[in-house]
């Protein structure tokens, strides 16, 4: 299976439904006559107000102890367009890759292994679409991660996939993992994949593996539980 194949597609519902306001708009630009792919609505578009929802903390997520992991030591940080930092504690034997579409749209950051076994990790901050739209909540997080986990089921070995909850520096997040039923050499056995909030961004991420690399989604899950946004 190719599972990057499925990321922007769970990546849209993900992240439309963390935020009641944070779509994933397609249209095609007025004055290049290129298609745009962004969570800021067209300018002739307008809303209606929204009611608020309480905001999903760490505390108010509940996470487990266990969910708790070491955190690596180096400093990684990602600035993005008009909306601050993000910064997170990186791996000192990984190198990253940051994929900007336009000054419209946020970032993908990528990480892979300088040197051995290959992975890859993607992640996306999406910020909302309005300043006064409301964070997302524990609830809203996880049931649109349970839409993305109906995706993905008829590719997956797993008869169950359950969602786990974890909690970072700034924010809840959510997961899942699978693994691939018709695995093929040149592609990837193992996917995991989320949600966090980390205060004003929502960051929808994708893990990557092999056998034997296990420890590599420890490391992940814990880099993200690092995660900072300095909005400066």
């Amino acid at each position: 299976m190719r599972w990057p194949s499925l990321l922007m597609g769970i990546a849209a519902i993900l992240v439309a439904g963390a935020d009641a306001h944070a779509e994933i708009y397609r249209y095609r630009d007025p004055e290049t006559g290129r298609m745009k792919l962004t969570n800021i609505p067209p300018p002739w578009m307008k809303r209606a107000p929204q009611p608020a929802a309480a905001p999903a903390t760490a505390e108010s997520a509940g996470a487990a102890p266990e969910t708790k992991f070491a955190a690596p030591a180096s400093t990684g940080s990602y600035p993005l367009p008009e909306h601050g930092v993000l910064r997170m504690n990186v791996p000192a034997a990984w190198r990253d890759d940051v994929r900007s579409g336009s000054s419209a749209l946020p970032p993908t950051i990528a990480f892979r292994p300088v040197s051995g076994e290959r992975f890859e990790i993607q992640m996306t901050p999406f910020w909302r679409a309005q300043a006064d739209s409301p964070l997302p909540t524990k609830d809203v997080l996880r049931q649109r991660l349970e839409q993305a986990i109906e995706g993905v089921r008829p590719r997956a070995l797993e008869q169950e996939i359950k969602p786990v909850e974890f909690a970072g520096t700034a924010g809840a997040g959510v997961y899942f993992s699978v693994t691939d039923r018709t695995p093929e050499a040149s592609e990837y056995k193992f996917m995991t994949q989320g949600i966090l909030g980390v205060r004003e961004l929502t960051v929808a991420f994708t893990i990557l593996t092999n056998d034997g690399e296990r420890e590599v989604v420890q490391q992940a899950l814990a880099m993200l539980q690092t995660a900072v946004h300095d909005e400066r």
